[in-house]
């Protein structure tokens, strides 16, 4: 049985792919940390956490917590796809590579 695909749907799931780009970026797109990605990109959401726990010792603040959650969810995906903690390490880089990893999981 063949599957047909209309070109609305086709335009609709493209259209989606341009949007959500950020969402299947390729390993090799991610850039080296220099001190400008490092504070844009990761150093956001750390800060947003530590703000996060901050708030948690402050009473009535759930709400604030609630909408900051997903940013602090949305920086810290974005961090973890598009810096490269390996690329400074020409000699081990095979063994560094982890480093992303690792930055991923704790993204989660």
């Amino acid at each position: 049985m063949d599957w047909c695909v209309s070109a609305a749907t086709l335009a609709v799931v493209s259209d989606v792919g341009r949007k959500y780009s950020p969402l299947n970026t390729v390993v090799t797109n991610r850039v080296p940390v220099n001190l400008t990605n490092f504070t844009r990109d990761f150093l956001t959401p750390m800060t947003l956490y530590m703000a996060t726990a901050i708030l948690c010792t402050i009473p009535r603040t759930f709400s604030i917590r609630l909408g900051l959650l997903p940013v602090i969810l949305w920086t810290a995906f974005r961090a973890s796809v598009t810096l490269d903690f390996a690329s400074g390490w020409s000699v081990e880089r095979d063994r560094m590579v982890y480093l992303n990893q690792g930055l991923v999981v704790c993204a989660l």
